[in-house]
């Protein structure tokens, strides 16, 4: 069946070119590359067949899309513009996973005109006019020259083919006692029994294909009642995190402020600092936990701006005159399971340089730098250009809290530390993180402070 073939050929087709298309857009996808897939929809508009391209994303939103001839309706969305063709019935859509590795990142739907099967039914009417219209000129020719005997015959098969041209295939011509008469209409009869056979393939075609369109418009609109259920518990759930967040945050500042309360009735000055220490720790985690509650992604918070805000608050703890602090941290993100002790350890170390490493008012500078050597490791570097820690001092057995949090934190990390005595004291601490960066591998920005 011409019918069949035709769109066996097409599905063959439009599968091997929406595999293709996933893959060449993989990468963009990935990235979250706009410009990519753009570049990759113009690619894929050079197929005359296709009619939208629609790029979604694993959260059910639109994020490329293509229609052609649409012009009257420039706000109409893809989705919807997909769903009319589909109703129509003049358009094959086929979907393919846009992978990266195993895993989906995104759904590619491209639609393809189906409008070669109504091409075909024309061509065959074409064929059967062009008959019509052989037959009209060698009847004419045949009455002309062999004469009044042959004219009822021929005027006879005139009139079936003008009735088979007007779309009754149920007509036969008529068979004459004369050889050649006969025939041509045995011949006749049978071309045109071909073509009713063909008529009725392809109008059966076209009730199977029509009903499939309705049953993959049900699909769909099944597809997107599910997603819209998700959607309704994912926000649900992010609003619940939030909460979370917020109240951890508040719970932590009543510790801060029960700290600071009871810090009023202590006389001793390094009593009083241990309590100013203390304090300086539980704000660093509720620093964590508001930055998290005010963030767009509940899963992650920008470190450089999270140190910026903490190393404030150290620096009006301690009060230092002539200390500069200088912070290189651009586009770094963490969760919070890497944010909190890290957190921690910057405050430790920071606070550690304000307090040992510009006595009787030494002017200086503490700084913290972050850098990338290779993928999935990071270095974080934290000191001062102070008098530096003495030479007899092993950090990693030190008594002191400070620095045994340090240690203990690290180790939290799966990380190394190492301590660099040259031009102060420097403290260069090396762990793994896959999530440090919001772009790939971390590219250290201009210093800020």
């Amino acid at each position: 069946m011409v019918e069949k073939q035709l769109m066996a050929d097409l599905q063959e087709k439009a599968k091997s070119i929406a595999e293709m298309g996933a893959y060449s857009m993989s990468p963009a996808v990935v990235f979250a590359d706009s410009i990519g897939m753009s570049e990759e929809v113009q690619a894929l508009r050079q197929n005359k067949d296709l009619q939208y391209v629609v790029v979604e994303s694993q959260e059910g939103k639109i994020v490329a899309s293509y229609a052609r001839n649409d012009l009257s309706s420039p706000t109409l969305s893809a989705r919807d513009f997909m769903k009319r063709w589909l109703t129509d019935g003049m358009v094959y859509t086929v979907s393919t996973p846009v992978l990266h590795g195993e895993e989906v990142h995104a759904q590619l739907h491209l639609g393809f005109s189906t409008t070669k099967l109504a091409d075909r039914v024309a061509q065959a009417r074409v064929t059967i006019a062009l008959v019509s219209l052989v037959i009209f000129v060698i009847g004419g020719a045949s009455v002309f020259f062999i004469g009044t005997a042959l004219t009822a015959p021929l005027r006879n098969m005139l009139t079936v083919v003008d009735e088979i041209a007007r779309g009754d295939l149920a007509k036969r011509a008529p068979v004459g006692s004369v050889r050649e008469f006969s025939h041509l209409g045995r011949s006749f009869n049978s071309m045109v029994e071909h073509l009713q056979h063909a008529q009725t393939g392809l109008e059966k075609a076209n009730i199977s294909l029509t009903s499939k369109a309705e049953e993959l418009q049900l699909e769909i609109n099944e597809r997107i009642r599910v997603e819209e259920l998700v959607k309704a518990s994912l926000q649900e759930k992010e609003v619940l995190l939030r909460e979370v967040h917020h109240r951890v945050k508040n719970n932590m500042q009543v510790v801060s402020s029960l700290l600071n309360l009871q810090s009023s009735y202590v006389s001793n000055p390094q009593d009083l600092m241990l309590f100013r220490e203390s304090q300086n720790r539980v704000k660093s985690m509720a620093l964590i936990h508001e930055k998290l509650y005010k963030s767009t992604s509940l899963a992650r918070i920008d470190f450089g701006e999270y140190v910026r805000d903490l190393s404030r608050t150290i620096f009006r703890t301690y009060n230092p005159t002539g200390v500069a602090l200088e912070i290189d941290i651009e586009g770094v993100f963490f969760g919070v399971d890497t944010a909190i002790p890290c957190g921690l350890i910057v405050n430790e170390l920071v606070s550690n340089s304000l307090k040992y490493a510009f006595p009787e008012g030494r002017r200086g500078r503490v700084f913290l730098r972050f850098s990338s050597l290779r993928p999935g490791e990071v270095v974080l570097l934290a000191g001062d250009d102070g008098i530096g820690l003495p030479a007899e001092i092993d950090f990693q057995k030190s008594s002191t809290l400070g620095l045994q949090l340090v240690s203990m934190l690290v180790q939290q990390l799966g990380g190394i530390v190492q301590l660099r005595r040259e031009q102060g004291t420097t403290f260069e601490i090396v762990f793994p993180s896959s999530e440090h960066s919001a772009d790939g591998p971390h590219a250290v920005g201009s210093p800020s402070s």
